[in-house]
């Protein structure tokens, strides 16, 4: 799929991003490529990969099990301040 600079320029200006000439031209290359990966993968169908979907495969899960960490000074030595066992973030919602 072709993509050109002008468009690599429009979704970078959307993202508030500046790139260079040389920058802009790599994106349109690689943005390209991926276009181009995600064409091949449309025209991929069930049968060419024997017919296993995605609904065929199971989770791999394990169960969450709480341990303590012991050293807890070692764990909190980085913070900046700490309360009442908790650590103590600046408030940043208004």
């Amino acid at each position: 799929m072709k993509i050109t600079s002008s468009e690599i320029q429009y979704v970078a200006k959307l993202a508030k991003l500046q790139f260079d000439d040389g920058q802009i031209e790599d994106f349109t290359r690689s943005f390209e490529q991926i276009m181009d990966h995600f064409h091949n993968l449309s025209e991929v169908t069930l049968q060419e990969t024997g017919g296993r979907g995605v609904s065929d495969l199971l989770p791999v899960t394990r169960e969450d099990v709480c341990k303590p960490y012991g050293d807890q000074e070692r764990l909190f030595a980085g913070t900046k301040a700490m309360k009442d066992g908790y650590v103590e973030v600046p408030k940043v919602v208004d």
